[in-house]
């Protein structure tokens, strides 16, 4: 089978995603308490920026996850 671009693998998974500015991908929440492993690597231009947020869409609590 033949994927289509930014896809591979055997099940054409997604395997590259870009924004502009203030771009943005939106995934269902995380579960409490389950075990999750998370693994992505990334090439920026900007200095600074976030890259994961798994919390309430207010701002976040001190025990919230955030990678940036």
């Amino acid at each position: 089978c033949q994927c289509p671009p930014g896809y591979n693998g055997p099940r054409c998974q997604q395997t590259t995603r870009s924004f502009k500015g203030n771009g943005w991908a939106w995934y269902p929440a995380l579960e409490m308490c389950d075990n999750s492993h998370l693994s992505f690597e990334f090439i920026t231009r900007k200095s600074d920026g976030l890259l994961l947020y798994n919390g309430p869409i207010v701002p976040p609590e001190p025990d919230e996850l955030m990678v940036s």
